[in-house]
């Protein structure tokens, strides 16, 4: 997809007065149309650039159907006249399935509020199932963080000064990103995680997952080919309704403020995968306590929210009333939560941005560089090796540095007029190194539809295995439980023979993860291929409606006040079964979440798990 630099022309402001801006591919600032008034909506008074694609140039294609290369674009709204100003990034819900970054009527509330106070707005699209998504998701947040600093004279933005909101899926999607580093390895099965320490616990022994052997594939948190290299990737604040991987917080994560109700007290966070000689990392919760990171709370005083843990709340109207995080009494949330970004980004609570220490693969078996990345040379940073916290009397970073063995670094930014920030970690242990693709170009060999393809991915392991991921990943189908392969494409997990006839011309992009073994440790590598010749054959996977009119079609099932390990293992099997998209979150309680659509087979699914009787304290959420 080209970036087109020309402006958009004046009477395109109608289209952003209706908040309908599709597909425009536009990145100029929208001026306001002549003689307009001067009690329009701050929305419509900024700066808009519009559909900015967020990735580099390979990840599109230019198809808007099938490939949805609209899932890969933000809106950023800056206020008139701004310079330097700080950011807040929405990301929208839908269990990774629907939603848009369309403003809705509580995102657009946020959005006024966060111009109101001199800070941008920006609305993200992220890649949705059934594409093989994850870790790509991750990646794809961050990047969007670099793509925004690379370009930040011309948006007016404050590198130093990144925020973002996320609902639902969105929130689960920043608070899973905004703790996950090179030390935490996820897989594709909804994002299930280990941390480094779980693997050094199992000696390198291969972490399995019943869910398939695919699900077994533990690729890093932190992508070792980041979209602009040496480019700061980290969020400085986020707040949210739902939230993912707590086990993976550290000193380095940002402040956080989630959105409850009045009288919440939150559960203890889940325990490490694995329990061994090296012992359980803090949970967030005891990093909190402690003061090792900024966690608040905006309590709502609706009844309806009373000791929950929300789901996509209201940010306006009559249910919307929160105590006030930033000074005293009550406000309508989009006002409480905008207040929390100012005062963490402009005011006296504002850090600097925690640095990003790079290698992302923290397994090494020789001499390593290591670099220390920060948004701006106005910060300095201080780093140690040996474990110990660092401070401003610590070595000062100035150009990368080799390791060679077990080391455990940290490091801190400072700058003037901000708190220090928190420390990043980056734990280096000697061991097996996963497979290395043999492959040096992107571009894969060219294909055409109704005529055979065969290419294979090699590894420096022999044994290796791989496994498709990206537009081409295989989908299990909730109806039929049969695997469909998009495309007419597979890859042999043992082989790594990339073959079939494929139907449907285009650019695709495919990610191949390559691993030693099941359970192991892998390394993922980013191709396209194109397919020419005219479609042969009904695509494999229809591309689903435009939902940005259905933003949260994920809905509460089940409210318990626990949930046992034995219960939560036997519920996620049986939703994996029927291809129920589950999400279970356990904060203060636990929600059993499913999109809409599941909720009648998820309702049946628990039913005959309690034997139509809940448990005590337990409530169907309509």
């Amino acid at each position: 997809m080209k970036r087109s630099e020309s402006p958009i022309p004046r009477f395109l402001a109608v289209v952003l007065s209706t908040l309908l801006p599709m597909l425009s591919a536009d990145g100029e600032p929208m001026k306001d149309p002549a003689g307009s008034s001067t009690d329009k909506n701050l929305l419509e008074s900024a700066d808009a650039y519009l559909n900015l694609a967020y990735l580099p140039e390979w990840r599109y294609s230019g198809d808007k159907s099938g490939r949805r290369d609209n899932e890969m674009l933000l809106d950023l709204w800056v206020p008139k006249g701004a310079k330097n100003c700080a950011l807040v990034m929405y990301c929208h819900g839908g269990t990774y399935t629907h939603g848009s970054k369309k403003l809705d009527n509580g995102s657009l509330a946020l959005a006024e509020r966060v111009l109101s106070k001199g800070m941008a707005f920006a609305s993200l699209n992220y890649i949705l199932m059934p594409k093989g998504i994850r870790p790509q998701v991750w990646y794809d947040y961050h990047d969007a963080a670099r793509f925004l600093r690379t370009n930040s004279t011309r948006f007016h933005l404050d590198t130093t000064r990144f925020g973002s909101y996320g609902s639902s899926a969105g929130g689960w999607l920043i608070t899973s990103a905004g703790h996950g580093t090179g030390d935490h390895f996820s897989n594709r099965n909804y994002g299930q995680g280990v941390t480094l320490h779980d693997i050094m616990n199992a000696e390198f022994a291969p972490l399995m997952n019943e869910a398939g052997e695919d699900s077994s594939v533990w690729t890093p948190m932190q992508s070792e080919h980041p979209g602009y290299p040496g480019v700061n990737g980290q969020w400085q604040a986020i707040s949210f309704d739902l939230k993912h991987l707590d086990e993976f917080a550290t000193s380095g994560s940002p402040a956080m403020l989630q959105i409850v109700g009045d009288g919440y007290k939150p559960g203890k966070a889940p325990a490490t995968a694995v329990k061994g000689k090296y012992p359980p990392l803090p949970t967030m919760l005891e990093l909190a306590a402690a003061g090792t990171i900024d966690y608040s709370y905006a309590y709502m005083t609706d009844p309806k929210f009373a000791k929950k843990s929300t789901h996509v709340p209201p940010t306006t109207g009559d249910h919307a009333m929160t105590k006030r995080v930033v000074g005293e009494g009550e406000a309508e949330l989009a006002e409480v939560i905008a207040d929390w970004f100012d005062d963490r980004l402009n005011g006296d609570n504002a850090r600097a941005p925690v640095p990003e220490i790079w290698l992302a693969m923290r397994v090494i078996d020789g001499p390593r560089e290591v670099s220390i990345v920060v948004p701006s040379g106005d910060i300095t940073v201080h780093f140690t090796t040996d474990g110990s916290e660092p401070t401003a009397a610590s070595p000062t970073y100035s150009k990368p540095f080799s390791i060679s063995g077990d080391t455990t670094i940290k490091a801190i930014s400072v700058m003037a007029k901000r708190k220090p920030s928190g420390a990043a970690i980056a734990t280096f242990v000697k061991g097996p190194q996963p497979p290395v693709l043999t492959q040096t170009e992107r571009a894969l060999p060219p294909a055409q539809t109704a005529k055979p393809y065969s290419f294979t991915f090699t590894a420096n392991q022999v044994g290796a295995r791989y496994w498709l991921y990206g537009d081409l990943a295989s989908r299990i189908d909730s109806k039929t439980k049969k695997a469909s392969y998009p495309n007419g494409m597979q890859l042999d997990s043992t082989s790594g023979v990339f073959s079939g006839t494929p139907t449907t011309p285009g650019k695709y992009w495919i990610q191949v993860a390559v691993q030693s073994k099941p359970g192991m440790i892998a390394r993922v590598y980013d191709f396209t291929w194109e397919v020419t010749g005219a479609t042969t054959a009904a695509t494999a996977a229809a591309t689903p409606k435009d939902s940005s009119t259905d933003t949260h079609t994920n809905i509460t099932v089940l409210q318990l006040n626990t949930l046992p390990a034995n219960d939560r293992a036997s519920i996620q099997k049986a939703c994996a079964e029927a291809g129920v998209d589950l999400v279970i979150n356990e904060d203060g309680g636990v929600l059993l979440i499913v999109p809409a659509a599941q909720r009648a087979t998820a309702k049946s699914i628990l039913s005959k798990h309690f034997g139509q009787k809940l448990p005590a304290g337990a409530s169907w959420v309509d």
